[in-house]
Formats: structure tokens, sequence, C-alpha cells
């Protein structure tokens, strides 16, 4: 038993400095910039502007830079209205020409406001910065005008500190922190690899305290002056750490709280992420296209973790993973994390970041930390299966059947069933004739009349299904200007059940096209998600009266975010969003005993779904506009989905290491096998890979064309699906340097290992995997 270390406890109260003199410096020159180079800046008088976009991505106008010091207090004031997407009043911190934050300070803007509303908030000047610029920031379509934009220098705080640093320790981990600067340190004694954060950061410590197992610290965030309470503590049992933050719950959190800090990276880490099937970043890639990405959504990160390894290339040309950590968000559903470049050496780091729930702090927030000796990003996985165990969320299939012995069928169906979206006619034809081919297991999306449904039925390994959504309700009032009707809007539910922001404004989903091609598009309302499962309840059970489905593919409710629902007869907090659209997820299930199967995916919903359209395609690396030109087929692939969505370097089968015997992926319907006829091959051997089956999509002229090639697709990508649905992946393999060589692995002995190169690749037992080939080995 190591001697444990004293008990330290040290005062570091600031103190105001009464001899500043408060200082207001108004804002009456600002200039405009765009990313979309649409946006518009127009003086109205003095003081007066208005910022305008039609449409685009964020946009700001920007002011004079004021020369800063540490310390300083600034409250920044200004009255501004908004309308369309809203924005941010904030400035840009800089440290010479470095932009340290693009947002500080920030508070956000209502919208549809008629009247002006004059917003403040208050911020403190970090060490390192040099200068701010005052930011008036919007994005997409918005108008804000603002006026009398004010920055004053309220006071200047000097903080009196004692420079020792507080640490404790585990028999695996010593952890040393910084009340300098309120970041920690991480040494891992099996690797000696020590963890340092990027001490940049805008939280000051105003007390700390060792305690038994880690450090307690009461601190202030600089970008909002808000207080909060800070336990680190070291596991007793296992080399992990878990950080809980507190605050009042009604504490105002005008921003996101940026706590803890990210660790610095080292030039051969590489950043994991879940984005949906999951990816890895090189800590020197230079432009990954992605900034902050939240956990509340599919549309986000699809598991509740994150983490850094480094890696290593072993005699043999594998490459290992070595010394690692990562992050479990214990509490995802007002969370995220930032990648951004650390201010020392310029490498990708992962900034953990609190939201608001309803405007306020509003409970506790908790981020276990796990360090790894070795296994890399399979090791993480692992660990987060073990997490997703324990709270519920690892539910296999075969435990499914066990809860509900009536899903037996459909869900066997399911297992290797290539995804079919066929817009056509004589579908009970056109699928014979797959299946007359070799193209044997079905999931035959596109719906059918009720005749052709009870033919499919009867067809062997067909699961017919249809999709459907609860998210859109269109106004009633608009249906004049539309060029058709949806079936699936809930449009009763106009404006009653639909979510309002918390400016009182309904909430806008997708854009219908305006019968006029002149006007802009009709954007649909958003149905609450509280109210949303009775809808569902009435629609599925009076169809299923005529049409026998036996699978619903349910649109956006687990790829779009939890939202927060302000209308006073059902509001709403993010993690109350998150529960009632699992308990429409669990009806189709439950009271339907029907295949469930949703969009993009997450974990939270892998109790209740069965599949996934969207988990095999990396949101932000898909085709342009993939989500309304279904059936357009690109002869040349853009860069990004090259090097991103296909690109075996960055890929990882972080999903399928988890929950591959828990869910089926597929491709998302609009990045389907077929979209890109030049990546086809590539995206087989991925499926292949994973053991996942694939998507097709088609009208019947292209599945004339094509034919042969739909065949030859579903000889590569399917089989391994069928041999392992039921299965865990147990490992994942790079075999060569380059990466193009991998491997996986399932826990009934199935061997996958696809050669994504053009070079041969000789395996131990002498046999050579040519390129763009796999092979499939029955090891046990």
């Amino acid at each position: 038993m190591k001697k444990p270390f004293p008990i330290v406890v040290l005062s570091l109260l600031f103190l105001s400095a009464a001899a500043v003199a408060q200082e207001a410096i108004p804002q009456n020159s600002f200039s405009v910039w765009s990313r979309s180079g649409g946006a518009t800046l127009e003086r109205i008088d003095d003081a007066t502007f208005s910022l305008e976009q039609k449409e685009g991505a964020d946009c700001c106008a920007t002011g004079t830079r004021i020369p800063v010091e540490k310390g300083e207090v600034f409250e920044l004031s200004c009255d501004a209205r908004s309308t369309g997407s809203g924005g941010t009043l904030s400035v840009v911190l800089y440290k010479g020409s470095e932009a340290l934050s693009w947002s500080y300070g920030g508070v956000h803007l209502a919208t549809g406001d008629s009247d002006f509303r004059t917003y403040k908030t208050k911020f403190i000047i970090p060490p390192e910065a040099t200068h701010i610029v005052p930011r008036v920031m919007g994005s997409g379509a918005c108008k804000i005008q603002f006026q009398d934009y004010v920055l004053t220098r309220v006071e200047k705080l000097e903080f009196l500190s004692d420079s020792r640093t507080l640490t404790r320790e585990n028999e695996w981990l010593t952890l040393s922190f910084c009340p300098q600067n309120a970041s920690f340190e991480v040494r891992d004694k099996r690797t000696n690899r020590t963890w340092r954060q990027d001490g940049l950061g805008s939280t000051y410590v105003l007390s700390a305290r060792e305690t038994a197992d880690g450090i307690v610290c009461h601190c202030i965030y600089g970008a909002s002056m808000m207080e909060f309470e800070v336990k680190i503590a070291l596991e007793k049992d296992v080399p992990e750490m878990v950080v809980r933050v507190h605050a009042e719950p009604q504490a105002l959190l005008g921003g996101k709280l940026a706590y803890p800090a990210p660790f610095c990276a080292e030039e051969n880490d590489r950043i994991v992420m879940p984005l949906n099937e999951g990816i890895s970043y090189p800590a020197s890639e230079e432009n990954p296209g992605i900034g902050y990405t939240y956990f509340y959504g599919g549309h986000g990160l699809c598991m509740a973790f994150a983490g850094q390894m480094e890696e290593a290339t072993q005699k043999d040309g594998s490459v290992v993973g070595k010394s690692a950590f990562m992050m479990i968000f214990e509490t995802p559903d007002d969370a995220g994390v930032l990648l951004r470049k650390d201010s020392d050496k310029h490498l990708l780091c992962l900034a953990p970041q609190w939201e608001a729930q309803m405007g306020k702090f509003g409970y506790d927030r908790c981020v276990r930390y796990v360090f790894f000796a070795e296994g890399g990003h399979v090791a993480m996985a692992k660990r987060y299966r073990n997490y997703a165990k324990e709270t519920g969320l690892c539910v296999t299939f075969r435990e499914k059947v066990r809860r509900n012995p009536a899903l037996k069928d459909g869900i066997d169906k399911l297992i290797g069933a290539v995804n079919v979206w066929y817009f056509g006619p004589n579908k009970v034809e056109r699928y014979r004739e797959m299946q007359s081919l070799g193209i044997k297991r079905i999931l035959a999306s596109a719906g059918g009349s009720a005749e052709e449904l009870k033919t499919m039925n009867e067809m062997p390994n067909v699961l017919t299904s249809r999709y459907d959504i609860y998210q859109d309700a269109m106004d009633p009032a608009q249906f004049p200007n539309l060029n058709g009707i949806h079936g699936d809007w809930t449009s009763s539910a106009w404006p009653h059940d639909l979510m309002l922001d918390a400016n009182g404004n309904w909430r806008r989903g997708w854009e219908v096209a305006h019968k006029d091609k002149t006007k802009p598009r009709i954007p649909c309302g958003v149905l609450c998600d509280r109210q949303a499962p009775p809808y569902a309840v009435e629609r599925i059970s009076k169809e299923l009266k005529e049409k026998p489905f036996k699978a619903r593919f349910i649109d956006t409710t687990t790829a779009s975010p939890w939202r927060e629902c302000y209308h006073p007869d059902h509001p709403m907090t993010r993690s109350e969003s998150k529960f009632w659209k699992m308990k429409l997820l669990e009806l189709l299930g439950k009271e339907f005993n029907l295949v469930c199967g949703c969009e993009t995916g997450h974990d939270a919903s892998v109790p209740y779904c069965d599949f996934f359209e969207g988990m095999m395609s990396l949101g932000p690396y898909r085709v342009p506009d993939s989500g309304r030109n279904l059936t357009q087929i690109w002869d040349e692939a853009p860069e990004r989905v090259a090097k991103f969505q296909l690109g075996e370097k960055y890929r990882l089968p972080l999903w399928e290491l988890v929950y591959h015997d828990c869910t089926v992926s597929y491709w998302y319907w609009g990045d389907y096998n077929n979209k890109i006829p030049s990546l086809w091959d590539k995206r087989d051997l991925f499926n292949a890979l994973y053991g996942v089956p694939p998507m097709f999509l088609f009208t019947p002229d292209v599945w004339e064309r094509s034919k042969e090639r739909f065949v030859e697709s579903y000889r590569v990508a399917q089989p391994v699906s069928r041999l392992t649905g039921y299965e865990e992946m147990t490992n994942h393999r790079i075999l060569v340097p380059d990466r193009t060589v991998q491997q996986t692995e399932f826990a009934n002995g199935v061997v996958v290992t696809t050669n994504f190169g053009s070079q041969d690749f000789t395996m131990k037992d002498g046999f050579v995997l040519k390129g763009m080939k796999s092979r499939v080995e029955k090891r046990r």
C-alpha cells in the first residue's frame, strides 16, 4: 500500500484592482464577411446596422480591434432584433494574428422580435489574448439589426496563487492539477506517457483542495463569469478518472461551458470519433471538415465517447494501438466535443463542451476518462460496450427475440437482407427476378399495395417495409401552394402540437418547394416529440388492417437532434425529447410486432431499433443534397466523399465493434452502394469487412442497365452479414502501414480480410489477397 499524499488546500482568490476606471468603447464601424459570399451589411444610422443573408452558411459583421490585457473584465452591451436563424453577439479572441476563439463571451439572440431587445454579457480576458474584435454572427437565412454595440472595461482582476501543484495517484495513474490555468495532466505509469492538457482556456480557479481520491476546486468560467465546482476522482480499481462539474441548477449558461480542457496530441496520435460508423483522423490532419459535434442525435456522434490514441507500426507491417485515452460522457444529452487545433503544436485535439438545459446549467455534468496501455480503438469500443451493457443500451438480437418472440421471423429475415429501394411498378415481379438471379434476401423498403404485400410476405426471405415519419407537419393553409401533399405529414398537429423554441416561434423542419418556383421553399413545422406517439398509434394501427407490413422505417427520429420545446402545454428538455423519441420507436416492436428501422442511428435507440439507414454513411461526407436527389447517380466522386466517406485511411468500424449483434447498419438512401459507380466496388468491400448488407436504390431503367452489377455487388457485400449478423465483432486489425489491408473478426470465428489497395497482399498462411478483393474464413 502506497503512503497517501498529504492533503493540501490552496486559496487562489482573485482581487479586483480598484484603480482601474471603467471605459466604454462604442463600435461605430463594421465590415461584413460570409462563407458563401451572399451576406450584406447596411448602415442605417451612426449606431445601427443590418446584417442580412438569404441563404448560406455562417456570416458575420466585425468591428475594430481592441487591445486587451490579461484579467480585464469586459461587459458587452447591444440592442438587437433578429429573424430567421437568429445569431450571436460575441467577440473574436486573438493572440497576435491567431484566433483563439471565434465566438468568445457570446450571447444568443432571440428570433422574431419586432422591437429591439437589450443584450448584456460579461467575460474575462485570458492570459494569452492580445486583442479582441467585436462580432455579430448569423447563419443560414437571417436578418439581424443591431445598434449601440458597446464594450466596456469594467475592472481588472489579479490572481493571487500558490505555485504548488495538487497531486493524487492510484495504481496506474498519477494526476497532477495546476490551479494557475485549471488544467491537469495524467501520467500513465504503464506506458510512461503523460497526457497534458492544452492550458489555453478561460477557466480560473478560486480555490482548490485535495481529497482522498482526487481534487475538488471552485472555479469561474471566464467566457460567462459563471461559477462552478469541479470534482476530479481517480477510481480505485481501474485506470480511470471521473470529472464531475456542478453549478447552481438555475445558473444561466450563456453558451457552452468548455471544461475540462483538451489533452494535447503527439505526432503519431489519432483522434477517434464515433461519427456514424466511426472515423479517426491523424492529429496532423489539416482540414477534417468538422468542428463542434454533439452527442444528442445521429447527425452528431452516435455513441457517447471520443478518444485519442498513439499508433505504432510493428515489424510485420501491422499498425497497433499503444497508449490511449477515451472520454465516456455519462451525461451526453446536452454535450458535445469540439475538434480543434491545440495552442502548442497545432495538432488536433478534443475539447469537451457542455450546453445549457433550457438556458440554464440544469444538472451535474460528468465525463469519465479511461486510459489504455494498448489496444487503441478496439479497446475503446470494448470498454464502451461494457458501459452500454451496464446502462441497458446493448440489447442483442437474441435478447430482443427472447423479450418478444413475435419478432423472431422478422429479425431473421432482416439479417443479411439487402435493403432495396425500388422506385417503379410491378414490385413483386422485380423481387422475384432479383431472387432468381441470386439476390435471395431482400428488405423491400419501398412499400406496395395490399395485394403486393400479401404476395411478398409469402415469398421466402423477403421482409416488407415502408417509409414513415413523425417529425414534419405542414401548415394546411400552405397546401394550395404545394405541388403535392405528403401522406405522412402530421398536419392535423398544426399548430397546437408543434415544438416551440425559446422565443415562442415554431421550429422549422423539412422545406418543400413552392408551386411557384420563383418563391422560396416552404418549411414544415416540427412535431413535438412528446406529442408524436399517439399520431403513430393511430396511423399504424389503421394501416396494418389493410396492409400487412412486417417492418417499418421511421425517418429522422434518431437522425435529428434531441430538441428543447418551450410550448407551455408540452415543454421538453433534450433528455425528455430523447425519452419520447424512444417511446415512439418502442411502439413498433412492442405494440405492433414490427421490425423497426430509423434514419442514421444513435445508441439510445438500440434497445428499440433493429436497423439503421445511414449508419454506414458518415454524415458530413455525403454527396451534396443527398437527402433530396435520391436517384441522382454521380459519375465523379466529390473529393470529400472519396477521401473520408470511402477512405480506408480514416474509417473505423466503431459501431460494429460495439453493436454489431444488436442492429443492422446500411448506407444512407441518398448514399447507397450504386450511388457513385466509381466507388461501388469499394462500398461492397466495406460491407464485407464490417459484416453489414448492402443497399440498392434504383428505377426500372437503372435496374435493366446494371442488373449484372447488382448481382455481383450482392455476391461480394452480402454473405458476411448473414454469417455474422447475430455475432459480436470482436476485433479490427490494420495489417499494413498505409491501412489498405484490414481485417475483422467475429465471435463465431468468421474472419474477413479486405484489400482496398492495388497491390497483392500475402497473408501469413501464404494466401495471396488480390487488390480490391476480400477473403472470408471460418477459423473455428
